[in-house]
């Protein structure tokens, strides 16, 4: 063995709100920019959307707009441990 590290410890009431926030802000950026990528080139070069492009986009939209609402929602804890409030 190299050394004596030891893993952190787990604190179970700890704040992992950034567990949600990061990777939804990542595919918040990415999944639109991809879309308008597909619908880009599909177009520039001569084609038309067909049905699997329209269910790309009926899949984004409906994936967008739920998870947006569900993220305005969902507030950082700002109670003090053992508070009731």
């Amino acid at each position: 063995m190299a050394g004596s590290e030891t893993a952190p410890a787990f604190d179970p009431d700890g704040d992992r709100a950034h567990l949600v926030y990061i990777p939804a802000a990542v595919f918040f950026v990415i999944c639109p920019v991809l879309m308008g990528l597909r619908i880009w080139a599909r177009l520039g070069t001569g084609g038309k959307l067909g049905a699997d492009d329209w269910t790309a986009i009926v899949a984004l939209v409906s994936g967008t707009v739920p998870r947006n609402h569900a993220l305005s929602i969902l507030k950082p804890q700002s109670t003090v441990r053992g508070s009731s409030c």
